[in-house]
Parts: structure tokens; C-alpha cells; sequence
């Protein structure tokens, strides 16, 4: 292929290109958000008070005593450093 049949054919893609890029913003502006809701709960103190304890009794809850904090940190400056 020639240098002019190359540059016919980028530039034909990138008409295309740009057409489907128009089509593609209108497209964007017929997009409607479905209402999903209320995607948390209203609880009074009390409620709350008993959802975080029963969080806390999962075997996964970590709690952070600090040391592991201060072990990655630690880490991390190490690797900064070298």
C-alpha cells in the first residue's frame, strides 16, 4: 500500500471513529439511573450500638493493636529507601 492509499485509509478509520464517538454520546444521554433505593439503613443509637457488637463477634473482625501498623510502615520505608 502507498503512503497516499495509508493515510486514505487512517484517515477514513478516523472519520468513522469520530462518527461512532457522536453516536456513542448520544447514547450517554439517552442512559437513565435506575433508583435503587435507599442503599443504607436509619437505626437510633441503640440499634446501632447492637449491630457493631454483633460485627465484633465475627470470627474476621480484626482489631488493630498497633504493631502490625508500625511493621508495615516500617516496611515500606525500608523498600522506599532502597
Amino acid at each position: 500500500m502507498s503512503s497516499r492509499q495509508t493515510k486514505k485509509a487512517a484517515l477514513a478509520a478516523l472519520r468513522e471513529r469520530r462518527a461512532g464517538l457522536s453516536a456513542a454520546s448520544s447514547k450517554l444521554e439517552e442512559y437513565t439511573v435506575a433508583d435503587e433505593g435507599d442503599v443504607y439503613d436509619v437505626v437510633d443509637e441503640t440499634e446501632y450500638e447492637e449491630l457493631v457488637e454483633k460485627r465484633r463477634q465475627r470470627e474476621d473482625f480484626v482489631v488493630d493493636d498497633g504493631e502490625y501498623m508500625c511493621v508495615l510502615i516500617y516496611a515500606a520505608l525500608l523498600h522506599f529507601w532502597s
